[in-house]
């Protein structure tokens, strides 16, 4: 019977820093402004997606300053976090993280002296 090898490896991600990311290098991540003819219905309320800090590649986000996203209100709908945070809450802003390898994040800040 003829040998099977296991699959190739997939290939690695492209660092981040290669890609065109509208957000995200502040935490490490590429993360995409979505289309307006990408939003959904069921996004017309910013609980039913995740943070953009807390996503994998591939899932969609609702952003609210997180990572450097902005107010972008690009999906029709209501950005309740944006109320909070004095934006006008009109309109979700909605974002895809791509799969890619983080570049270092920033330094960390100096500690505090008493």
């Amino acid at each position: 019977p003829p040998l099977l090898l296991p699959p190739p490896p997939p290939p690695p991600a492209p660092a981040c820093v290669d890609l065109q990311c509208d957000a995200g290098a502040q935490c490490g991540l590429c993360l995409v402004a979505v289309s307006h003819d990408e939003c959904r219905t069921e996004w017309h309320s910013d609980k039913l997606l995740h943070p953009c800090d807390a996503v994998e590649a591939g899932e969609y986000c609702e952003a609210d300053g997180e990572c450097g996203t902005g107010d972008i209100d690009n999906c029709p709908g209501r950005d309740t976090g944006e109320l909070s945070g004095g934006g006008d809450g009109v309109g979700a802003d909605i974002y895809r993280r791509r799969a890619c390898v983080g570049g270092p994040l920033p330094p960390w800040p100096p500690p505090l002296r008493c």
